[in-house]
């Protein structure tokens, strides 16, 4: 099987035996026919290589989208949430850890708090 190595080392060979004087195109049709095989070796190789890359970039980008926080609004009764949701309640951000719809009252055991309220305009004192 070649190599990508082989097929530029073939390549520096006809270049080191034909120089820069004219080369027929029948010339470099035949050197090229040679190596045409060993190359699409080579580029099938290297698209394996490239598409193993590109599936395991896929599913690393599906993993981490859910993980990502969604942004939320002020937390209501009613409404359903999703892990990794995230909603305002009285002054603070909370992350949905369950997914559930909301009931009557907030749910903490579901949620985990991000960023606490703080006092209007005093904490940055």
């Amino acid at each position: 099987m070649s190599t990508e190595h082989d097929v530029d080392l073939e390549l520096k060979q006809f270049l080191q035996k034909n120089g820069s004087k004219p080369v027929t195109f029948k010339a470099l049709h035949a050197a090229m026919e040679d190596n045409i095989d060993g190359f699409m070796k080579v580029l099938k190789l290297v698209s394996k290589g490239l598409e193993a890359r590109l599936t395991a970039l896929e599913n690393a980008h599906v993993s981490l989208e859910k993980k990502a926080l969604k942004a939320g609004a002020t937390w209501q009764r009613g409404a359903a949430y999703g892990v990794n949701d995230t909603a305002v309640h009285d002054g603070s951000i909370w992350r949905c850890i369950e997914a559930h719809t909301a009931g009557e009252s907030f749910a903490h055991d579901r949620f985990v708090l991000q960023v606490k309220r703080g006092r209007d305009g005093k904490d940055l004192r």
